[in-house]
């Protein structure tokens, strides 16, 4: 029964893990782009001018994105970088 219980533990966190990169990043980043658009069209067909506080927000959004991505392929890519580079990230040991 044991065995079982930390089986459901570790699908629980993969499962939300998943979720949160899964279908978390691409929202955040889909409201990156939406705040980032221009929302108000003149009547005389000409484009209105961006909010800057939605600028920020939206700009915001897509740097966090892009900071997760960034931060996904270093993880990825730990063991790579401490035997190239001897970096340790993410908690990478050296084997051996």
């Amino acid at each position: 029964m044991d065995t079982f219980l930390k089986t459901v533990d570790s699908l629980w966190r993969v499962v939300a893990i998943g979720l949160v990169f899964g279908a978390g990043l691409p929202v955040v980043f889909a409201y990156g782009i939406k705040f980032l658009a221009v929302n108000e069209i003149n009547a005389d067909g000409t484009v209105g001018r961006r909010n800057p506080v939605m600028a920020f927000a939206g700009s915001a959004l897509l740097a966090l994105v892009l900071l997760s991505v960034i931060a996904g392929v270093l993880f990825i890519a730990k063991d790579f970088i401490l035997t190239s580079f001897d970096i340790s990230l993410f908690g990478a040991k050296a084997k051996g």
